[in-house]
């Protein structure tokens, strides 16, 4: 049997219910955890209103934020825009570039979000700006 790879992370709740299963089942897998890539697992984490690192649109307007296969579309998608500029590495501006169609539909707004017009598109802009003001202080 060929094995499942998993993009996971150690607080996706998710995940943590799928290895269980798998583990149950006896089917084997593999697990690539997406905060190897710190900067892609930043910005999904902006996205999720439980997390500390959320902002306040995000706190307010989100009910279900990005999870790891967003932060792993966001990383792979940057790898290739890297490559398509003749760079071997991607970087942050790579991630940011790639953010809005690689998440944007990967965030549930809450009732209040719905109803006060919000758009996901909003929510990604605050998490990547938060992030991108992250990297530059790092």
């Amino acid at each position: 049997m060929t094995a499942v790879t998993m993009y996971s992370t150690q607080w996706c709740g998710y995940c943590h219910r799928l290895k269980s299963q798998l583990d149950r089942e006896g089917i084997a897998y593999q697990v690539i955890d997406i905060e190897d890539d710190p900067a892609a697992a930043d910005i999904v984490m902006r996205t999720r209103p439980d997390r500390p690192e959320a902002g306040e649109k995000t706190k307010r307007f989100v009910r279900y934020g990005a999870g790891p296969r967003a932060a792993q579309a966001m990383v792979l998608g940057a790898k290739a825009r890297a490559l398509v500029a003749g760079r071997y590495n991607a970087s942050m501006e790579d991630l940011a570039s790639v953010a809005l169609p690689a998440v944007r539909h990967r965030i549930a707004l809450n009732f209040d979000g719905m109803s006060e017009g919000v758009r996901a598109e909003e929510i990604l802009a605050e998490a990547v700006e938060a992030a991108l003001a992250g990297a530059a202080r790092a």
